[in-house]
């Protein structure tokens, strides 16, 4: 049996920004500043979707589902910084406080038709996240090296809600077992030490440690369930550069990286796209976590090549369980992926009004699931970026990109061969206080398959 989608959508996302810059000496050795910034954002989305159920090669039957979705965003951040001068050799004290705070909403109207049902739904969801910050970072430069160093911590607070509402007789009636509310936790200690050193004239390294760890509180007052769990690791950087004269250097580095799970990837609720179709999140999923080398040569600033290897494990990755008609999409822990690959960047101004920037990448990705059903997953991938900039005035500049993107598998997901095309401007207005950027963009259908 096969489940078949054809999706089509078409969006707009007007968007409102200000701020507020402030910075002040209070003497030679003290600097205190305050940055806030507000944005609105409205985002609205049409779509329409097919899905066609297949048995033994036949269709069985079509649902197709239209509908609109409306996305408010209000968004608030503030920082508050100081900068201390420890001493006349660029010693230096940095500390700041930072606050972010958003309401993201998503209200979907849709309508989903088949020979065997009619089904009219309103759904409702609404978060509030609130982030508070902390950090302070010292500087060490001495004759022999530079030191960094420096501490922070992070909580994150959120509260999400969702109501679903079947539309009957131009009625919204309430369904409680598919409403639901989330609220989230999460804390974050984290430290950092790193080294600096200029080894000869040629030759420059660095190595440090950043140690996060990170306790977590899931709870849905709905389903009566809570999770909560503690995790620390440690992520070591290193790099090597060789800086062979003044036009070409070589580089080498070494990363350890976190991927944290979503919000919505952890509530364990489950959230309807369709009659047929629902999302639900898994709250033991836990971080993945990579290991990355990088061999980087660059020629003058205009022609850059990188190749790359990178393993995951415990990657985070979607997973569908079908039952009948119906499918539900999750996400979990069960795959190890490991991507090696190049990407290569050629900047050029072939007259003082253009710029051009041309790039391209390549990579083979290898993966293994520990879930039997879902098979060993491996491919290659290619891209192609065209992105030119045209200045008209000081005020005003025009852009023309081209992207096309050649099938490629990642994981446990196929994706289609895709490209897109998108030209804009920008002006700048009332001394770049006022920045108006329109733009226009055109993309292929995109289209993926979850084994």
């Amino acid at each position: 049996n096969q489940i078949l989608s054809n999706e089509k959508r078409f969006g707009s996302s007007p968007n409102l920004q200000t701020g507020l810059s402030l910075d002040y000496e209070l003497n030679k050795s003290n600097n205190l500043g305050l940055i806030y910034n507000i944005s609105d954002n409205n985002g609205n989305t049409s779509f329409s979707n097919a899905y066609s159920f297949v048995t033994r090669s036949s269709v069985d039957s079509v649902l197709k589902t239209t509908g609109e979705i409306a996305r408010p965003l209000f968004t608030q951040t503030l920082n508050l910084y100081h900068d201390l001068k420890v001493d006349s050799n660029g010693k230096k004290l940095s500390s700041s406080i930072n606050f972010f705070t958003n309401r993201p909403e998503m209200n979907n109207n849709f309508i989903s038709v088949s020979d065997k049902a009619y089904a009219a739904v309103r759904t409702n969801s609404f978060s509030e996240y609130r982030i508070w910050s902390a950090q302070s970072d010292l500087t060490l430069p001495y004759k022999w090296a530079k030191i960094e160093t420096g501490v922070k911590f992070a909580t994150y607070d959120n509260g999400a809600s969702l109501t679903y509402a079947s539309i009957i007789e131009n009625t919204a009636q309430l369904d409680k077992t598919r409403s639901n509310d989330f609220d989230y936790t999460e804390s974050n200690l984290g430290a950092y030490y790193s080294m600096e050193s200029e080894l000869s004239e040629k030759w420059m390294a660095k190595a440090g440690l950043r140690y996060e760890y990170t306790i977590m509180d899931g709870h849905s007052p709905t389903l009566g369930q809570r999770n909560q769990r503690k995790y620390g690791a440690i992520f070591p950087t290193a790099y090597l550069v060789y800086k062979a004269d003044a036009d070409n250097t070589v580089s080498i580095n070494y990363t350890k990286r976190i991927n944290r799970p979503r919000l919505n990837q952890l509530n364990p609720f489950i959230y309807y796209t369709n009659s047929y179709t629902s999302f639900t999140g898994n709250p033991l999923l836990l971080p993945s976590y990579s290991d990355n080398f990088e061999l980087s040569y660059l020629y003058k600033g205009l022609f850059s090549l990188t190749v790359f290897t990178q393993h995951t494990s415990d990657e985070i990755s979607p997973l569908i369980t079908v039952n009948g008609p119906l499918q539900v999409y999750s996400t979990g822990n069960f795959l190890t992926n490991d991507n090696l690959g190049a990407y290569a960047s050629f900047n050029k101004t072939p007259f003082k009004w253009w710029e051009n920037n041309t790039s391209a990448s390549f990579f083979y990705s290898s993966s293994k699931s520990s879930i039997l059903e879902i098979p060993k997953q491996d491919g290659f991938s290619a891209s192609i970026n065209f992105n030119n900039s045209f200045k008209v005035s000081n005020d005003l500049s025009l852009y023309l990109n081209y992207t096309q993107n050649l099938p490629s598998t990642t994981g446990n997901v196929y994706s289609y061969a895709q490209r897109s095309f998108r030209t804009g401007a920008r002006l700048k207005l009332l001394k770049d206080n006022l920045i108006i950027s329109p733009s226009y963009f055109l993309g292929s259908l995109t289209r993926v398959d979850i084994h």
